[in-house]
């Protein structure tokens, strides 16, 4: 799931329960596990940069961070809503900035993954423009983690989480991989929940989420001219 929680709503069939319990020593139904720890806690000594060329049309810049925040963390939901307001949604500031206002980029998107405990923004762009894109990058971190966030902006941040939550109902494979992601995390399960999670979060919690985030490694994938 892109957003590192699903939804709830009941179990696993009963074939696969006995079989996970089997397998897991007597797991039933998530009660009594403890959600993966995140597998990127260590906080990066310097930015690592890697440049690789190839023929491509289109250069690839992925900027990767190290996040401490797991599932079942008190900043989970912030920084689901963290990440739809940078990039995770189509009203998300990269979304803007980088690909509407300024043409930089032919997509500008970001990511969260709670359980390895990382966050990706990814653009297609061509080579020349990757430091500039890149800085437009740290900035609009940088606005977030001193929390200059408008409240409309929050509030469609919000609404974007609400709208994907309720197209997940649409693909039986979304809804098993939300379902099996949730049972293995704490904190809200059902669908209920999970939007009243997402509701209470407030500016300052989406801040102090940006401001868990380390920039770890900056990957451009460009052609041989650069």
């Amino acid at each position: 799931a892109p957003w590192g929680w699903g939804v709830g709503g009941g179990g696993p069939p009963r074939g696969a329960r006995t079989r996970v319990a089997e397998e897991r020593g007597g797991i039933r139904d998530g009660r009594g596990v403890r959600p993966p720890e995140p597998a990127a806690r260590r906080r990066p000594r310097r930015v690592r940069r890697v440049v690789e060329h190839g023929p491509v049309m289109q250069s690839r810049l992925v900027m990767g961070y190290r996040t401490p925040v797991g599932h079942g963390d008190r900043l989970s939901f912030p920084l689901v809503v963290m990440n739809s307001i940078l990039g995770g949604s189509p009203v998300s500031r990269l979304f803007r900035e980088v690909r509407e206002r300024r043409s930089l980029a032919y997509y500008c998107s970001s990511s969260v993954d709670q359980a390895k405990g990382t966050a990706f923004v990814q653009a297609g762009i061509d080579g020349e423009n990757a430091p500039r894109v890149e800085r437009i990058v740290r900035r609009q971190l940088a606005d977030l983690r001193a929390g200059r966030i408008e409240r409309a902006e929050l509030q469609a941040a919000k609404a974007a989480l609400r709208a994907g939550l309720l197209a997940v109902r649409d693909s039986p494979g979304r809804i098993a991989g939300f379902l099996g992601e949730r049972w293995l995390a704490t904190g809200p399960r059902s669908f209920g929940e999970i939007l009243a999670a997402v509701r209470r979060v407030r500016r300052g919690d989406v801040a102090e989420a940006a401001r868990t985030l380390r920039l770890d490694t900056v990957y451009l994938l460009t052609d041989g001219k650069r």
